[in-house]
């Protein structure tokens, strides 16, 4: 048969073929855990979505990452569902609903109505012991020490099943029971869960620090220590506190150069005199790295009869050879394909045809997974 025959009939033949790429369970392909070529399809069998990897020639199937993976720039909000960020939740959380609760201490407590006095001392406790957000406002309460009335904001100081109490945000002079020391003051209120309310004068004691009592902190530049970019300490009043700060040097190349190995197995290990090296030197390291050239080049001997290499790495085809040889090959497989007769031709002939009419499957392989 014709050579241009041939060739059409190969090419319909995988026109029609059809790829079995390779599928396994997860558990199977972890446990051969091949390296997959660059582009190879590894399928999970069975899974819904797909997954899949693709190799990329280098690392193992543990070290791939999964194919078409969704990120969640990739997902679009609808009606019902979108993505909430963290500062969106802290805002929301800020937004829950806080209760306010305002004790007027003028008001007496009546048997009925509306938001009774004792009632409110009761929502309070409650309210608080359910770990609820509440602003506590106090008006018109009478402190005997303060001789007046205070109102405020109640700062919580203590929570118990049966009272709260709280700093009402004011500072007051006061003074004791006989009136002659006076002092500053805030005012402590006690909601008990029984409704009823209690008052008593705090003395303040904020303390005011002068600037003159500030002490000055600063650095100060110390010896460099080995390995170091700089090294510095913190001083108080200018003493030097804690330990001291080493500053890293950077990872920079700082220089390179080629040299020659001059002595067997130096700089480095497996040295050879006259080999070429790379040395480099960091900026953060001491200590050189070397790089052997000869790890850079990849040398081409060829097969010495079809391909050569001459001496100054110039390579030649060996055509005379090679087309000698192909001429001996072609002629092989014309015999051994035609026959003369007709007959052979024939049956040939209806081999391929019926080839043809069959599907062709290219069953691909990868260790450990066939």
């Amino acid at each position: 048969m014709a050579d241009n025959q041939t060739l059409a009939v190969l090419q319909e033949i995988l026109l029609k073929s059809r790829i079995k790429f390779v599928t396994g369970t997860e558990a199977e392909w972890t446990a051969a855990n091949p390296v997959l070529l660059d582009g190879e399809y590894g399928l999970i069998r069975g899974s819904s979505p797909l997954k899949y990897k693709v190799g990329d020639g280098t690392k193992t199937w543990s070290a791939l990452g999964w194919g078409n993976v969704t990120s969640l720039a990739q997902l679009t909000a609808d009606a019902t569902h979108r993505l909430v960020t963290d500062t969106e939740k802290t805002k929301w959380n800020d937004k829950a609903e806080v209760f306010t609760f305002n004790y007027n201490a003028y008001l007496h407590p009546p048997t009925e109505g509306l938001n009774p006095q004792g009632q409110v001392a009761k929502n309070i406790v409650a309210a608080i012991n359910a770990n609820k957000k509440c602003v506590v406002v106090a008006q018109n309460v009478t402190v005997q020490e303060i001789e007046d009335s205070v109102s405020g904001f109640v700062s919580i100081t203590e929570v118990s099943a049966s009272a709260v109490t709280g700093l009402i945000d004011t500072i007051r002079m006061a003074s004791d029971d006989s009136g002659r020391t006076v002092f500053l003051a805030t005012a402590s209120i006690t909601f008990k869960s029984d409704g009823t309310v209690t008052v008593a004068a705090v003395p303040y004691t904020g303390r005011i620090v002068m600037e003159e009592d500030l002490p000055e902190y600063s650095t100060e530049k110390a010896p460099t220590v080995s390995g170091f970019a700089a090294t510095y300490y913190l001083t108080r009043n200018g003493s030097r506190i804690g330990v001291p700060i080493n500053i890293p040097l950077d990872q920079v190349l700082r220089g390179s150069s080629i040299k020659t190995v001059t002595t067997a197995n130096s700089p480095y290990s497996g040295a050879k005199v006259g080999d070429k090296y790379i040395e480099f030197l960091f900026q953060n390291n001491n200590t050189p790295q070397y790089l052997p050239v000869q790890d850079l080049v990849d040398v081409y001997t060829g097969d010495d009869q079809y391909i050569q290499v001459t001496e100054s790495n110039v390579i030649k085809l060996n055509y005379s050879v090679l087309s000698l040889k192909l001429a001996a090959d072609l002629k092989k497989s014309y015999d051994n394909f035609y026959d003369p007769k007709g007959a052979g031709e024939a049956a040939a002939k209806a081999a391929i045809d019926e080839f043809k009419e069959s599907t062709f499957v290219i069953q691909c392989t990868i260790p450990g997974m066939n």
